[in-house]
């Protein structure tokens, strides 16, 4: 069955406040308990750059833990410089961000993919075609943008990992 990036919803704590129950979330700033840290084990480090969150929020899930963002802390980050456009009826997000994360954003999708199975195609957001159309409609350096993409692919899918071998400025 699987699951689905947006089943996010609210719940009310046992200290009472209300907190959105996620898939996952981006790990920078976040909090864990050292007990739920330690069964859950450390990130994976062969992630190196991109998905490490998502990651771990898939580990989080098949054990049966749920994560909670509480509503009142805030930390704004931000990958790239997305900017949000319309493509006919939708609205898409073109990254614009440095080559390398090009390579191992798609890498690391499909090593996630490989490591839990296709159960999680929607929650690692593995689509090579949207990438591929938001890079020849809204980016430049298109060809060396499809390049790192390309190249990240096929290590992802050979599982391939570690800090990327290619030249990309």
């Amino acid at each position: 069955m699987g699951i689905s990036r947006n089943t996010e919803h609210y719940i009310i704590d046992n200290m009472g406040q209300e907190v959105l129950v996620k898939n996952w979330a981006m790990t920078s700033g976040g909090g864990v308990s050292l007990d739920k840290f330690l069964r859950m084990g450390d990130f994976d480090e062969a992630l190196f750059v991109g998905h490490i969150d998502i990651e771990y929020g898939i580990r989080i899930h098949e054990k049966g833990y749920e994560i909670h963002q509480i509503k009142k802390a805030m930390m704004y980050q931000r990958l790239g410089n997305a900017e949000e456009k319309r493509l006919l009826w939708k609205k898409v997000h073109p990254y614009h961000g440095a080559l390398y994360r090009y390579y191992y954003q798609t890498r690391n999708q499909y090593y996630i993919l490989h490591k839990y199975g296709i159960k999680y195609k929607k929650f690692t957001n593995v689509y090579l075609w949207r990438s591929l159309i938001k890079i020849v409609l809204y980016e430049d350096k298109k060809l060396q943008r499809i390049k790192m993409l390309i190249l990240g692919y096929v290590d992802g899918f050979r599982g391939i990992m570690g800090k990327c071998q290619y030249h990309y400025e």
